[in-house]
Formats: structure tokens, sequence, C-alpha cells
């Protein structure tokens, strides 16, 4: 009765282990993905988005330039690729450090005002209403400013993401205590090796969660916002897909190490 009642605790104990350790990487893959500006800006650059981010901002302001009139030399050289890189990587440090963030817009709208009124001096016209000249100019101005935030509404948000950032990193050291006592005790008990059972499972858990994922989604027709959000969304998916495959192989490798260790050790007492 004893006996059976030590394998059950031992079963018990191992399945809860498996679940801490499942839930341990999931947030740990979370820390080093999500909550990490370096990750974001890394998949930013993969995807090319700074530099779609500055064409469309040139098309944006053509249209406008278009529909006024003016010659479309007076937006040339108003923003580059460094100049929008720069804003983006601001903006997304500034969030993960819950302070908002005003994109500086001064450059693009003296640079603008003074090419407009060298163009209108060059053809020798006057700008009728002064009023209506700088509410244009603003708009254009409003077209740098909107691409480079995306969503006004993200701003309300970004003093959340350091206090969550500690709540995982407490997280992430509170689960491994108790893992490791876990893991302990259960060894106490059953006088076992306990590593390779969880890791096996946990590994296994997660490269058949992976294959089912992207076997249900349908990532390849996904859209969010605007084609350049929606394929940085799809990286950022593939990139925590990746970690968390990576995750798994090194809980492969632990749980092989501890099954060779095993192996040795029985190995040893049959020779004596």
């Amino acid at each position: 009765m004893q006996a059976r009642l030590r394998m059950i605790s031992y079963y018990l104990l191992e399945l809860i282990s498996t679940i801490l350790v499942l839930l341990f990487v999931g947030i740990l893959v979370i820390k080093i993905t999500l909550l990490n500006p370096n990750y974001l800006k890394k998949q930013i650059a993969k995807t090319n988005y700074y530099a779609e981010v500055n064409e469309d901002i040139s098309e944006e302001m053509s249209y406008y330039i278009l529909q006024s009139g003016l010659d479309n030399s007076v937006i040339e050289d108003l923003h580059n690729l460094d100049m929008v890189k720069k804003d983006i990587d601001n903006y997304i440090d500034n969030i993960y450090a819950g302070e908002s963030y005003v994109v500086d817009t001064n450059v693009v709208k003296n640079n603008l005002e003074a090419k407009i009124n060298a163009y209108l001096e060059s053809a020798n016209v006057k700008a009728s209403n002064q009023e209506e000249l700088d509410m244009f100019i603003d708009q254009i101005v409003t077209v740098y400013k909107n691409k480079i935030i995306i969503n006004d509404q993200i701003p309300k948000y970004v003093n959340k993401i350091p206090v969550i950032n500690k709540i995982v990193t407490v997280g992430i050291i509170g689960l491994g205590i108790v893992i490791l006592i876990l893991l302990f005790v259960t060894r106490v008990i059953s006088k076992k090796m306990v590593i390779p059972i969880p890791c096996l499972a946990t590994a296994l858990m997660i490269f058949i969660g992976n294959f089912s994922l992207f076997k249900s989604l349908e990532l390849d027709e996904f859209f969010f916002w605007n084609k350049h959000v929606s394929e940085l969304l799809k990286e950022i998916v593939f990139g925590i897909s990746s970690y968390m495959n990576i995750s798994a192989v090194i809980l492969l490798i632990i749980c092989l190490i501890c099954l060779l260790i095993r192996s040795i050790r029985r190995l040893k007492i049959v020779k004596r």
C-alpha cells in the first residue's frame, strides 16, 4: 500500500513539474521576445518595416501635394530612412520604458515651410490664405507622425509594460525555485531520477502545440491594420515559435544527458 501511494505521489508530482516547466518556458519566451524591445527591433529590421514606412510616408505626402497643386519637389528630402528608423526605435524604447513619446516633427515642418515658400516665391505666387496654408502644412506633418506611432491609442497602455515586465521576471524566478523544490521533493520520495520525464513531456507538448497551432492558423491570409504591420506580427509569431522549439530541443538534450548519466551509473553497478 505504501509503495502504491509512493508511486502515485511520484507520478502526480512529475505531472505538476511538467506543467510548471511548460509554464516556465512559455513565460521565459515571452520575456525574451514580446517584452524585449531589442527583439521587436530585430523583427522590424527583418521585415524591412523601416523602409516600407519611409516609402508609405512619401506616397501619402505626395497624394496631398498632388491635391494641393504644388510641385512634388516641396516634399523631397523632408525625411529619410535613418530619420524614420530613429523615430520608430525611440518610440519603441519609450513604450517599453513606460514613457509617452512625442514624435519631433519640427524638422519636417520647418523644411516643408521653407520649401513651400521657396516654391511659391520662384513661381511668383503669394499664398492667399496663410491660415489654410498652415493647416495644409500641419496635415502633411501629421502624415509623418501617424506613420511612426501607428495608433494613437497605444500610449494609453505604455505605463503598464514595465509593471508587466517586473511581474513576469518575478514569476520566472518564483517558478524556477518552485520547480527545483518540487523536483527535490519528488527525488526524496521516489528515490528515482526525476528530471527526464518533465523535460521530455514538456518538449513533446511544445512540438505538438506548435505544429497544431500553425496547422490551424491561416497566417498567409492574416491581416491587421495594414500590410506592413501584418507582416511584422507574422514575423513576431514565427520568432516566438522558433524560441519555443529551441527551448524544446534544449529540454530534450537535458533529458538525454540525464538518461545517459543514469545508464552509466547502472553499468557501473552491474560491473561491481
